[in-house]
């Protein structure tokens, strides 16, 4: 694991999953710096991190989930209204060791946390049945079905596959951060 500092920023009410794109508004003032940050000192990479509460306004550390991403910041539009519209690219999942800043903005200190499985056998078994799940119910679990059994079907690996379901799943968004923080594959998958 390698440990690295890059600027933060929190959402709230939405949980961002690796191996798929993030759109968001973003407005807070804090966030607004962070990513301003981002982009000057740290290559469009920063963290993005999960509210436990979305009505808290001004999070501090405590209000955030110890698990977040790794992102990059891979195209914004300025609003009218000042704020930012962000595409970013969802590349790992991290672990927050310590904040360094918490004005203006946050800076975290975190791990990168690598996806494993506990048992190949069993690995393949899942992977099967949830893509027989998948493509059969799509209309049913999924936002945007037809969009995301063609990306299932075109050839991922498990680790991906597991991430892309999840991102997609129609129901309560908060509900998906269990599987940010479960790092074995078969667990995600079960």
């Amino acid at each position: 694991m390698e440990t690295r500092n890059l600027p933060a920023i929190a959402v709230r009410g939405i949980v961002p999953i690796p191996n798929n794109d993030f759109r968001i508004d973003v407005g807070r003032p804090m966030s607004l710096k962070a990513i301003e940050e981002a982009e000057q000192t740290f290559d469009n990479q920063m963290l993005i991190l999960v509210q436990k509460n979305p009505l808290i306004e001004n999070p501090t550390p405590n209000d955030l989930e110890p698990y977040g991403v790794l992102a990059k910041i891979a195209m914004k539009v300025k609003l009218p209204n000042r704020n930012l519209k962000v595409k970013f690219t969802i590349l790992k999942r991290v672990k927050i060791k310590e904040f360094f800043l918490t004005n203006p903005f946050f800076v975290c200190e975190f791990d990168e946390q690598e996806s494993f499985s506990s048992d190949l056998d069993k690995e393949t078994t899942l992977t099967k049945m949830v893509m027989k799940e998948a493509v059969s119910n799509a209309n049913v679990v999924f936002n945007n079905a037809q969009q995301i059994s063609k990306q299932l079907q075109s050839g991922v690996t498990t680790e991906v596959l597991a991430d892309l379901i999840v991102s997609a799943l129609k129901g309560n968004e908060m509900a998906k951060y269990k599987y940010l923080e479960t790092l074995d594959i078969n667990e995600r998958l079960q």
